[in-house]
């Protein structure tokens, strides 16, 4: 009975320690989620999750902590686990599995939770059905991807860079980079140092090929929990000394900061200039008299020795509310800012503000065309135009970049700029230079500064008609309508352009990508009867240089029947039609990135023990070349390996210098090497199995290869695929 009561009295005591531990893990992580110190959270809220893994107000925290930072596998991890154990639905998890790119999932989650609603019809609502209706017709925001041209920056970093503004001949931007990260200069939201102000003066040497990516890590708890104190503040981190600092090793040149005025620890960022580059408009973060965190707008004036150091708040900041993102117009009387003061539409919501007689008036929101009840972030102005981010319209998923079209905010329309942009990530911060300029994307895990150009392109559409049982005497003229244009006007008076067909019945029109089109057919001679054929034009080729539709030969009979009388908008029956609404990468995009289709394989084979390319296997790497230059939104996934001869180390090394080779002779055909993903695999995977033994050389061929995968997934190896395939 003595061991029993003393083994009881043991368990309690264990019990009784166990709870003490978790009530502190819940009261730390409660008070750092507070502090918005969402990296110190993340380790309480687990060790409590340990012993109360149903609790899911805890659930749904963690993966708040998680969404924030933009890790969005663990977020949904436990974001499904709180739904699953009863948590209220909401349009989270549909949101996360979009950033995923993962459509499907998205579509069903917002049907879901609008099933649930559909007696309710308000500002939420509105913006759950607008979002089904994006992730439901994605493909509209991939049509013109080919008028961009995307470019890495060597200025980018695994922290964060973002907001790249012009100024000067060169750009200023934001990072929260940093070469030591001490208990001074770090920010517990992300446990990175604070954002400041950096300045490139000559912006011709950015272009990279090299893309340096975040891994995000945990904070661990070092300590015992009752070593920890709870009195802490996102500025003033007194848990640092017993945690994990955050230092990232990477390649960088040396940046200056823009401003020595403007370096405190406090967070610089989203700065706006005027036009004579005299005054700036920047967000800074601001403890109000409660010790509450929010952002600020401030004002900068440059003195003239070039410094930047009148600097005042602007008057109409309250200090309950936050201020941030700053637009200043080119006359400087009008500053566009995103802002959660009370009375918007939901979420964030852009705002601005008129200066008369010098001074600034009240802010005014911008409206119910641009703001909805989600978040509106990010506005920037350039050539008079407005940009933002959004993450309540119509999009490829997180925050999508817009562009307000219109001189009047309660009559214009809001365009989403779709990909290459835009992505199923977060895109914010665009800038515009001309037909050049810089925005920010967090597709590769941190926020990075990618430049585009944009061009015009123009796809030739190009046809036959097969006249052979047609009256010589027939004059044929085809005209072309704009889909969307035709049925909205009802009458095909004006068509965007016409040609008459030659004598072998060929025509072409020289169109936009991503618009539908109807062809009409008219026929002028013995009888006089018309026919149209529908054009859509998102799967486009590169032929001789130049992007090109071939519309599959059409019968002259089938246009043009003995019967008179046919409507001039009747559609054809097009049994290709559904294969031509969006090629196999569009179609992956959609359907969502755990589903990986290979649209093209191509191997090459070796000597024995040689990793040298011979003339008979190149024209096979031309042939994945001329595919990836048509495909541009692809990746080669390559894997290289050896025969069952010599070592494991041996064929190791020979299996990366056969990688190394064919990565050689891609990027020297042009293919960027960020769109090759390498693998080797040494004696791994034989084709032709055998033993050292009873080696045969000559019947090894088949082992000795390089294997080239295009994927529409950069985040896959040859491993992975090989795996879905089985």
């Amino acid at each position: 009975m003595r061991y029993i009561l003393l083994l009881l009295f043991y368990l309690l005591t264990v019990v009784s320690y166990s709870q003490k531990n978790q009530s502190a893990s819940l009261k730390l992580a409660d008070q750092a989620f507070k502090d918005m110190r969402y990296a110190y959270a993340i380790p309480f809220y687990k060790s409590y999750l340990k012993k109360n893994g149903t609790d899911t107000a805890v659930l749904l925290k963690l993966g708040y902590c998680y969404k924030i930072n933009n890790v969005y596998d663990s977020a949904i991890h436990y974001y499904e686990l709180a739904e699953n154990f009863g948590a209220a639905k909401t349009n989270v998890l549909a949101e996360l599995y979009a950033s995923e790119g993962n459509y499907k999932k998205a579509i069903t989650a917002y049907q879901t939770l609008l099933d649930a609603l559909k007696e309710i019809d308000n500002g939420l609502t509105k913006v759950y059905k607008t979002r089904l209706m994006g992730f439901k017709n994605i493909h509209r925001l991939y049509r013109d991807s080919i008028n961009y041209t995307l470019y890495h920056l060597s200025i980018n970093t695994p922290y964060n860079e973002y907001n790249a503004v012009p100024y000067n001949g060169g750009i200023v931007f934001e990072s929260n980079r940093d070469t030591k990260i001490t208990k001074r200069n770090e920010f517990g939201w992300d446990g990175s140092a604070f954002t400041k102000l950096y300045y490139v003066a000559d912006t011709g040497h950015l272009v990279t090929d090299s893309i340096q990516k975040y891994e995000w890590t945990d904070k661990r708890i070092k300590k015992g929990l009752a070593e920890y104190s709870i009195l802490s503040g996102n500025d003033n981190n007194k848990l640092t000394p017993r945690f994990d600092i955050k230092t990232l090793t990477y390649h960088h040149a040396f940046v200056p900061l823009f401003s020595k005025g403007l370096d405190i620890n406090v967070n610089y960022g989203a700065i706006s200039f005027t036009s004579d580059g005299n005054t700036a408009y920047f967000t800074k973060n601001q403890k109000n008299e409660k010790g509450e965190s929010h952002l600020e707008i401030w004002q900068a004036d440059k003195n003239k020795e070039g410094e930047w150091r009148t600097v005042q708040k602007l008057p109409f900041v309250n200090p309950l509310y936050s201020y941030f993102h700053p637009a200043i117009t080119a006359d400087g009387n009008r500053l566009y800012f995103a802002s959660d003061v009370a009375g918007g539409y939901g979420g964030t919501d852009i705002y601005y503000a008129e200066k008369k007689d010098g001074k600034w008036g009240e802010p005014i929101n911008a409206g119910a065309i641009i703001n909805t009840a989600a978040n509106e972030l990010f506005p920037t102005i350039y050539n008079g135009d407005l940009y933002f981010s959004s993450n309540g319209h119509e999009g490829l998923g997180g925050l999508d970049i817009y562009q307000f079209e219109g001189k009047d905010l309660n009559t214009g329309r809001v365009v989403n700029l779709g990909y290459p942009i835009n992505t199923s990530k977060d895109e914010f911060g665009f800038s515009q230079l001309q037909n050049k300029g810089y925005f920010n994307s967090n597709r590769y895990g941190s926020d990075d500064i990618l430049a585009y150009n944009f061009s015009l392109v123009k796809i030739k559409l190009k046809g036959k008609l097969d006249i052979a049982e047609m009256n010589p005497n027939d004059t044929i003229m085809v005209r072309i309508y704009n889909k969307d244009e035709l049925a909205a006007k009802k009458t095909i008076d004006q068509a965007i352009d016409s040609v008459l067909i030659d004598k072998a019945g060929n025509y072409s029109f020289a169109v936009l990508p991503g618009v539908d089109y109807i062809l009409n057919f008219e026929k002028t001679g013995i009888v006089k009867s018309s026919a149209a054929y529908e054009i859509l034009t998102d799967q486009y080729k590169k032929i001789n240089g130049a992007y090109t539709i071939e519309i599959p030969l059409l019968k002259g009979d089938k246009l043009f029947p003995k019967t008179v009388g046919i409507s001039p908008i009747q559609i054809i029956a097009d049994d290709t039609k559904k294969d031509r609404i969006y090629d196999e990468r569009r179609r992956i995009e959609i359907e969502g990135k755990e589903i990986n289709r290979v649209a093209e394989q191509y191997t090459i084979y070796y000597a024995f023990n040689k990793n040298v390319i011979t003339i008979e296997y190149a024209k096979g790497l031309d042939s994945a070349i001329d595919y990836l230059k048509n495909h541009r939104k692809l990746f080669a996934v390559i894997a290289s390996f050896t025969d069952c001869a010599g070592s494991a180390a041996y064929n190791d090394k020979l299996s990366a210098n056969r990688s190394a080779a064919v990565i050689a002779y891609l990027t020297a055909k042009g293919i960027s090497r960020n769109k090759i993903i390498e693998g080797h695999y040494g004696k791994a995977y034989l084709l032709k199995a055998c033993e050292e033994a009873k080696y045969d050389q000559a019947a090894q061929w088949q082992n000795r290869r390089t294997e080239i995968l295009i994927s529409e997934v950069s985040s896959k190896t040859w491993t992975d695929i090989h795996r879905e395939k089985k």
